[in-house]
Parts: C-alpha cells; sequence; structure tokens
C-alpha cells in the first residue's frame, strides 16, 4: 500500500504542476515549496522546537490556540508553523506568534526524512485531519513525539476499510490522540486505538476572541438605529443571491455582508446585486446612517463584526462545506446555514440545541430570517443556547499542552 500511496503523491504533484499553468494558487503552491531545503537550513533555533502542521486556513485557526499556548507558558520555545495548502501560508506567514512558516514539502520518503533530521523538533503537533504518512513513519522512526490535535474521524475513511491497515500504522505513532467528539474515539478503539476526547481547540480560540474583541465605529454608525441587523458571513454567491431577493421586498433590515472571497470580482458581483450598497473602504460617516447593506471589502474583521449581529447567516453550505459558525455563536448570536455541513460536529450540536438552522432555498431562508427578526424571545433563547454551547466546549487547548510541556519537563 505504501508503493500505490507514493505514486500518488508523486500523481498529485503532476496534476499541480499541469494546473499552475492556469491556477494562480498552484502556481502559488509550486513556488512556496521551491527552496524548502535552504529555508529550512536556514533555520537557527536556540532550543528544541514544536512543529505545528496545518492543511490551510481553517485548521490553522484549530493549531492557533495551542501555538500561543505554547508561547505564552514559555516565550523562548521555537514554534515553526507549516501549511500545506497557500490560502493557509499566504495569510498567516508573518504570524508573529510563529518562529518562521512555511510551506511542508511533498510527502515523500527522501523529503520526510530530510526535513525531520534537519529540524530536530522535540515535539510535533498535525491539526484536524492532515495525515501525511512519510512524515508520521519518519518522525515514529526518529523517535520524536507527535500529538494530533481537535482530530476528527468518520467510517467512510480509509482507516477502516479492509485495506486501511498501512494507513493505521501511521495512527499508531502518535504519542496521544485528542479527538473532537465521541464517534471518533469509538471509531479509533474499533481498530486497536486509544484517543483523548478532548474537543475541538477553536472553541477556546473564539471565546478568548470575543473577550478582547473592540468596537468598529463605522460599524457602530451603521448599526445605530437599526431595527434589526443581519450578518452575512463568509458569503458566496447562493447566499448573496437569496439576500438580494428577500431585500427587494423586506427594507426595513440592515444587513453586512462579509464575503468568503474579497477579489475584485466577487465584490462587483455583489455589489451589482445591491445596486445602493456601500463599501467599508469607501463609506463616508455621513452615508452610513442612511445605509442598509455594507459590503465588507477587506479581510479580518468578520470576527469582530459578529458582535453586532441579531442573526448570523454562515456561508459555504452550498459549496464544500459550512465555513465557521463558531465566531458567530460565541457573541450568542443564533446561525443559519446552507445544507452542506454533514463533516462538522459543531454545526450538528448547534442544530441539537436550536441555536442553528439550516435552510435548503430561498422561502426557507426568507421563513428562517423572519422568525429571528420577529420573534425577539425566540432569538435571544437560541442566542443563549449559541453562547452557552461554545462555553459549555472550552478547555481543549489545556490538555494539549499539558501533553506537549510533559515531552519538555
Amino acid at each position: 500500500m505504501g508503493f500505490f500511496y507514493y505514486i500518488g503523491i508523486l500523481l498529485y504533484a503532476l496534476g499541480v504542476r499541469f494546473a499552475a499553468l492556469s491556477s494562480p494558487k498552484a502556481r502559488l503552491w509550486l513556488k512556496g515549496r521551491r527552496d524548502w531545503k535552504k529555508q529550512l537550513d536556514a533555520l537557527k533555533f536556540d532550543a528544541p522546537c514544536v512543529w505545528v502542521h496545518c492543511s490551510s486556513l481553517g485548521e490553522f485557526e484549530q493549531g492557533r490556540p495551542v501555538i500561543e499556548a505554547i508561547k505564552k507558558a514559555n516565550p523562548q520555545r521555537p514554534v515553526l508553523l507549516t501549511f500545506f495548502s497557500p490560502s493557509g501560508y499566504e495569510i498567516r506567514k508573518d504570524y508573529p506568534y510563529a518562529d518562521a512558516v512555511m510551506y511542508l514539502p511533498l510527502d515523500t520518503p527522501s523529503n520526510a526524512r530530510y526535513f525531520v533530521r534537519s529540524l530536530k523538533p522535540k515535539a510535533v503537533v498535525f491539526v484536524k485531519y492532515d495525515f501525511w504518512f512519510f512524515f508520521l513513519s519518519a518522525l515514529r522512526k526518529e523517535g520524536v513525539s507527535h500529538f494530533l490535535v481537535s482530530g476528527i474521524f468518520r467510517p467512510s475513511q480509509y482507516f477502516f476499510k479492509a485495506y486501511g491497515s498501512w494507513f493505521v500504522k501511521g495512527l499508531k505513532g502518535f504519542s496521544k490522540l485528542f479527538v473532537q467528539n465521541q464517534e471518533s474515539q469509538d471509531l479509533l478503539a474499533s481498530i486497536g486505538l486509544t484517543s483523548s476526547l478532548s474537543g475541538d481547540t477553536r472553541f477556546d480560540r473564539v471565546v478568548e476572541v470575543v473577550s478582547e474583541a473592540k468596537p468598529i465605529p463605522m460599524i457602530d454608525l451603521f448599526c445605530e438605529g437599526a431595527p434589526f441587523v443581519g450578518v452575512m458571513g463568509s458569503s458566496w454567491p447562493q447566499e448573496e443571491k437569496m439576500l438580494s431577493d428577500r431585500l427587494l421586498v423586506n427594507s426595513n433590515e440592515n444587513w453586512i455582508i462579509v464575503p468568503h472571497e474579497v477579489d475584485e470580482k466577487h465584490i462587483e458581483q455583489i455589489k451589482a446585486l445591491f445596486p445602493e450598497a456601500l463599501c467599508f473602504s469607501e463609506a463616508r460617516t455621513a452615508d452610513l446612517a442612511a445605509a442598509r447593506v455594507l459590503i465588507i471589502d477587506q479581510i479580518g474583521l468578520l470576527n469582530r463584526i459578529y458582535r453586532y449581529a441579531d442573526l448570523a447567516v454562515i456561508g459555504g453550505g452550498f459549496g464544500k462545506g459550512v465555513h465557521n459558525t463558531l465566531e458567530a455563536a460565541a457573541y450568542g448570536v443564533p446561525v443559519l446555514f446552507g445544507p452542506n455541513y454533514g463533516r462538522f460536529q459543531e454545526i450538528h450540536d448547534l442544530l441539537h440545541h436550536q441555536a442553528g438552522f439550516a435552510f435548503k432555498e430561498v422561502g426557507e431562508f426568507n421563513r428562517l430570517v423572519d422568525q429571528m427578526r420577529e420573534n425577539l424571545d425566540l432569538r435571544q433563547q437560541s442566542g443563549r443556547n449559541a453562547k452557552d454551547y461554545v462555553h459549555s466546549k472550552t478547555g481543549a487547548t489545556t490538555a494539549v499542552l499539558e501533553a506537549i510541556q510533559a515531552i519538555f519537563s
């Protein structure tokens, strides 16, 4: 099986090279790895480091609380942060709590061996489910302690298939598997692996963000006096079109649209749907009081904007999957989202606690928004449910930190 995995990795790399002819993201993927050995050899840490690997930006939000807890406990401990995807690396390459940030090289036996032997990490953290088996093998052979953080497993994964024994061997090398839910723990037990049901480190992160969030004066002006404020966070065209249709007949609502992609093309598409909308970067104080739709055309504000919401609509549910619902829920805001949420334990939990609600089409979307707008008791209770749920799930970061610190003691 290892041979076929290796061939699959090489074919994947070949596919990226072909994709790079037309895809800027694929070109970044290749460019970022071009001189990885030189980048690695240039690292001159004064002490044994912790290496944290995240697939992309979403996984970074789960690894971030761990990194910051490590630095808070021991500011002198070096941390290397690696990414697989450009969407993570390009946004977080200057992350101040990491001593170095780089792309993870392609998972081949020679690359993995060189990387681990050159870096000589004392402890390694893999986040959620980005498993690179030659790297795991190299860590095991070098005797390096490594941990899975916020892991989540599903029956459809290859670990639980008849041909999965080679992949299971990679999991057996982990010093500890920290998982999010009982199903993951039960699945691992079915293949003879012990895990710790610690939860998801993102809960610690979002609670911290809420406690530290500062107002945004321009948003204050936009929301002042509004009877109802909705925030559409990480939106895609499907949700934006539904909101556009809604506002044709509902003009007594204020909405803040924070698109998932803020490139010029997408912003122009949103402006075409909402001709009277203001863009945040262009808005003047005098215009805000009369505006009903505000488009946030820059990154980095969403987790502060949810504080203004009576209701949050989270995008992505008509594509690969719903984006982060916890940021809104942590403020005590009920959340709506599209139907593609099956992979996300927290969304199932929000549904169960009547803090989150799914919609499949515009009629259902309008009905749910109407309920939340018109029924204050329902809205407030759903918000309390959301906040209580988030706070009940904190503590995963502490468990991980204790395990890592034990390696250094």
